[in-house]
């Protein structure tokens, strides 16, 4: 009440909880309304009580937070589809690059998974680029932390280029030393 924070980005945060027990494959359309709804309400949570309630900044964060999602989605591809029978990438690109579950069950990713990582990855970067402006207009603690989390984020997409586009491997995560 006090940051006068909308009751619909908390909704929307449910809804996008809820539709993890039931979806488990996406379109284009179906994974960028449920970044909407799962990661942006988070970035415009933060602003408001940061006390920005802008467009434009929503606008850049939203940006920033999707990007954050899909290479959070990226890094775990395997994971999602081997423990939870979930793949959030879009069908449309995966048959695009002839990439099969199959293949996302793999140790190591073939060169198709790659191709198709290294696709995403320039997506996500671009995504990035798009809300860096934020940084530069927030200011103090936030201006600070949105810096390291989008440093962070280009390091995990460096390391994804440096693998050649294995997000199978297991070696596209930050250890903790890089992460600090």
């Amino acid at each position: 009440r006090d940051c006068q924070l909308e009751h619909r980005l908390f909704t929307d945060l449910l809804d996008a909880f809820e539709q993890d027990l039931s979806v488990q494959r996406y379109d284009l359309p179906e994974l960028l309304d449920y970044c909407r709804r799962s990661a942006d309400p988070v970035g415009r949570l933060v602003l408001r009580v940061s006390g920005h309630r802008d467009a434009q900044l929503d606008r850049l964060s939203d940006q920033i937070c999707t990007g954050l999602q899909l290479l959070n989605h990226l890094q775990d591809v395997r994971e999602d589809l081997c423990e939870r029978d979930r793949i959030y990438f879009p069908r449309e690109d995966l048959a695009q690059f002839g990439v099969t579950e199959a293949q996302l069950r793999e140790p190591h990713a073939d060169a198709a998974v790659r191709a198709f990582a290294l696709h995403w990855a320039e997506r996500i970067g671009a995504m990035f680029q798009v809300g860096w402006p934020l940084v530069q207009i927030v200011r103090g603690r936030l201006r600070w932390e949105l810096r390291a989390i989008l440093r962070g984020a280009a390091a995990v997409l460096a390391r994804i280029r440096v693998e050649g586009g294995d997000v199978l491997g297991g070696r596209v995560h930050l250890s903790k030393g890089e992460r600090v």
